[in-house]
């Protein structure tokens, strides 16, 4: 019960205090006003504290869809985590990255990073399995409204948790236990992906290319919120049958 002194916290099947057009509730604990502001016990970064994440500005600043953004996405990865290894949410999310108060994974709002030689100023990165630096996002335009933005930085922060799990168990070298060095053969085709949405055309194919590393990080997402393309599932069946040895290790 999230604050029992709160008449509308009582009734478990209310949303957001009763009040959509106002709030949201990213997690079912706490609602947001629209400016990131969190309500009832909890603060948005403290809902993130408690799964060993941590926000932080360096050269630039978090704007208050992008901070929800990533309590969306960390949120996403840790339920799917504690459903697959049947554990909590935030226990399998703490145990898989290795967070905690000293050591948390950091999302850090920068205005470029660099890759490999070249600097970008769009996109995210995960550095190592604690810090994912965070440029500019997805905005919102004629052709796409905000929800389908905010659908878009969600995404993108899926995928480089997936990298980030990656890096945290096997490194950046290679390993031929990794589940990057597991993609192969079919896998690095192009079928088994959700249909391009106009205006959204990377909402489920955020990296370029067909590495192993990339094609990984996007079986992760869609490993996360259960969408697939078509009647192919071969991607599901791949990452239903490998994740959950890869998490239990």
């Amino acid at each position: 019960m999230p604050q029992p002194g709160d008449v509308q916290a009582w009734d478990r099947y209310a949303y957001a205090s009763n009040n959509p057009m106002k709030y949201i509730d990213p997690t079912g604990h706490m609602i947001c006003d629209s400016d990131g502001e969190c309500h009832v016990r909890y603060t948005l970064e403290g809902v993130l504290d408690t799964y060993g994440v941590e926000l932080l500005e360096e050269s630039a600043k978090w704007s208050s869809s992008e901070r929800i953004a990533v309590l969306d996405a960390v949120v996403a990865v840790a339920i799917r985590m504690g459903v697959t290894t049947k554990t909590s949410s935030v226990g399998a999310f703490r145990y898989e990255y290795g967070t905690n108060s000293e050591n948390p994974l950091q999302f850090v709002k920068v205005s470029s990073y660099k890759y490999r030689g070249l600097v970008f100023d769009a996109g995210c990165l995960a550095s190592n399995s604690h810090l994912i630096q965070v440029a500019k996002l997805s905005q919102a335009t004629t052709n796409r409204p905000d929800s389908l933005a905010m659908n878009l930085n969600i995404n993108n922060f899926v995928h480089e948790l997936g990298h980030a799990f990656v890096q945290h168990w096997w490194g950046n070298k290679p390993d031929t236990k990794s589940p990057y060095s597991k993609i192969k053969g079919k896998l690095l085709s192009e079928a088994g992906w959700p249909t391009i949405i106009p205006g959204a055309e990377n909402l489920w194919r955020q990296g370029e290319g067909t590495s192993g590393n990339e094609i990984f990080a996007d079986m992760f997402l869609g490993w996360t919120f259960n969408v697939w393309g078509g009647e192919d599932l071969h991607r599901n069946d791949f990452m239903i049958s490998n994740m959950a040895g890869w998490l239990t290790h």
